[in-house]
């Protein structure tokens, strides 16, 4: 085998199977290897990401045999689509390219998919245009390219195409035939270490399951472009039977700010929960480890505290053990490791509430709203069939120069939030005629409704 050259590596076995493990471990583990067990896919993610191992054993045969299984749910498009553009801008900030989003026009609100199996198809490429691209930079288009039967009384399809562009490294005719296969790499030999190669097997199953398949088109030293055509189930009215609020209906919380500790060392997880709760009106502060929270904790005096569990210097929940002032905050375990023993350790330490990743962001407002007793401000209009498009009228409007619309528009795409809040109250003090125009742009910026501001803007171009 050709392991035998390995000496004291790490390998990580990803498999349910317990005679499978058993055999494996006890194995490799009398050799002398360092070894690392994961039963699902979420679980050797978070360890991959956090410390890579040298050696990953993967059993594909749950996915070769079609036994994965989808679980289809409805879930609340722009904010599903906002929490991927916020973890992938965070990767593109960090190799200084550019990230630009283009949400079309008409997205539906709310649609039925595997948020867990869609978020890892479009993150998965997402991350590999990001990983081979070190000028220029990567755009995520996402649009309705066609309307689709009426299935029942209350659910239609759209035909939804996700486009992902890159101006990296590019791919030979070759290597865009083999991209597919199992543990086949292509493009810089010192990009491809940081990747298993499974990647795109993975996501062309994925996505041949949900009925569709990934197309590519590459030029070498030019870019890439993967695309994703879906036919997803929309609901045709409003979805006033959805449990607990959305997050585009959410404008405040009534009788003031709440203050989060959130706990986690990926600096992805952690900037999608502020993203959300801030722009809602939470105080945020956030700490990378279990010792760095307890001591911001003493500080800060949370009202809540949400923590990963596995962390470096200190875990979440030692941290929640050692929290002298654990009684008097409501602390909420958030973790990929969803099995019923996980869960029975985070509540026995003394957590209030489990949260499973990655977060839902109903589930994780209703836990909120459960926990400190709170009441929100929701937008009286609600989101409309089209979540896209605010129930106000622009013909009343005094509006600035065309180049200022412009620039709002660009800082939209780019989710630059704090920006554009600038913008607005510098135009409304060069000319008071601004002020209504400067308050409906703040009014989509409180509410996190980035898709709702862009289609604004661009009905005043």
């Amino acid at each position: 085998m050709f392991i035998e050259g390995m000496e004291e590596e790490e390998i990580l076995i990803v498999d349910d199977t317990p005679t499978n493990l058993e055999v494996l471990f006890d194995c490799l583990d009398d050799a002398g290897f360092e070894v690392v067990v994961a039963k699902d896919g979420e679980s050797a993610l978070q360890k991959v990401e956090k410390e890579p191992p040298d050696l990953i054993l993967l059993d594909l045969s749950k996915i070769e045999a079609r036994k994965m299984e989808l679980h289809p749910r409805e879930l609340y498009f722009p904010s599903f689509l906002t929490g991927v553009v916020s973890m992938c801008r965070i990767k593109a900030s960090q190799k200084a390219i550019d990230f630009i989003y283009q949400p079309g026009k008409g997205l539906p609100a709310s649609i039925l998919a595997d948020e867990k199996r869609l978020r890892q198809v479009l993150l998965n490429l997402l991350g590999n245009a990001i990983k081979f691209t070190d000028k220029g930079g990567v755009t995520f288009k996402v649009e309705i390219i066609g309307t689709g039967e009426v299935m029942t009384k209350v659910l239609t399809t759209n035909q939804v195409r996700f486009q992902i562009s890159d101006t990296g490294v590019g791919m030979t005719p070759e290597e865009l035939s083999k991209i597919f296969q199992p543990f086949e790499q292509v493009g810089d030999p010192h990009k491809q270490a940081e990747g298993t190669g499974l990647g795109l097997a993975i996501s062309r199953q994925i996505v041949e399951m949900m009925g569709s398949s990934i197309s590519v088109t590459s030029k070498l030293g030019q870019g890439s472009v993967f695309t994703i055509d879906l036919d997803l189930p929309v609901a045709a009215s409003d979805q006033s039977a959805t449990v607990g609020p959305q997050a585009g209906q959410i404008i405040g919380i009534l009788g003031g700010t709440r203050k989060i500790l959130l706990v986690d060392n990926s600096v992805e997880n952690r900037a999608v929960l502020v993203d959300l709760l801030s722009a809602i009106g939470f105080t945020i502060i956030e700490a990378t480890n279990g010792q760095e929270a307890l001591d911001i904790a003493s500080q800060f005096s949370p009202d809540l505290i949400i923590t990963d569990i596995a962390m470096p210097v200190m875990d979440g929940l030692e941290m929640i053990r050692r929290t002298p002032q654990a009684r008097d905050i409501v602390m909420i375990v958030s973790s990929a490791k969803v099995y019923s023993e996980d869960q029975k350790r985070s509540l026995d330490a003394g957590a209030n509430d489990f949260l499973p990743k990655p977060v839902r962001t109903d589930e994780l407002l209703d836990k909120l709203q459960q926990h400190l007793g709170l009441e929100w401000i929701i937008d009286a209009t609600g989101p409309s069939q089209d979540a896209a498009q605010p129930s106000m009228t622009t013909d009343s409007l005094i509006v600035p120069p065309p180049e200022e619309i412009e620039s709002l528009l660009q800082l939209a795409r780019a989710g630059k939030f704090s920006k554009i809040k600038k913008l607005a109250a510098k135009l409304e003090e060069y000319d008071d005629k601004f002020v209504p125009f400067a308050d409906r742009v703040r009014f989509f910026v409180k509410g996190f409704l980035e898709l709702a501001l862009i289609e604004f803007l661009k009905e005043l171009q």
